[in-house]
């Protein structure tokens, strides 16, 4: 019996769907505009596991996290300063308690941008303090700093912790 060649199937035919007649128009994506006021208060950390107890209370910034932190919070100060108007400052170090004396220093603690400078320097003028962390008196002191500023418009209430987390 004489044997056959396998045979192809014939193609598919294309599918009929007709070509679009003309280019998909592109839109402008909507833009996003910053708040009228961000207030920002940052919580930092100066507990003992900061600089594992190895600092003097007071000796400036005697360990190389601790150094890390504040030098972090100045970057954050000197972004805000050119990215988000009409942006104001609290700071409040903590450890076993939490400590918002910048008003004390003679410094408004949210205070116009122009404050970006007076935030840098009372941050690197603040020495290491030792102690337990706790993080409840740190959101505490920044919401009462926080707490009287002046709204503008639809302002934000930032705060940003500096911790490694341990006791």
């Amino acid at each position: 019996a004489p044997t056959t060649a396998p045979t192809t199937p014939a193609p598919s035919p294309r599918p009929t769907t007709p070509e679009p007649s003309t280019a998909p128009t592109l839109t402008v994506a909507p833009t996003c505009s910053a708040p009228a006021g961000t207030d920002i208060c940052f919580a930092i950390d100066e507990s003992g596991s900061i600089c594992n107890n190895q600092c003097q209370i007071g000796v400036d910034k005697c360990c190389d996290n601790f150094i890390d932190a504040t030098d972090f919070v100045n970057d954050l100060v000197d972004g805000a300063n050119t990215r988000l108007p009409h942006a104001c400052f609290a700071v409040a170090f903590f450890a076993s308690s939490s400590t918002n004396d910048f008003k004390d220093k003679g410094l408004d603690s949210l205070s116009p941008m122009k404050s970006a400078a007076a935030t840098k320097a009372y941050v690197d003028g603040h020495g290491y303090d030792k102690g337990w962390t706790n993080t409840g008196q740190a959101f505490k002191s920044c919401q009462e700093l926080l707490a009287p500023s002046v709204v503008i418009g639809d302002s934000q209430k930032v705060i940003i912790m500096l911790t490694d987390g341990n006791p």
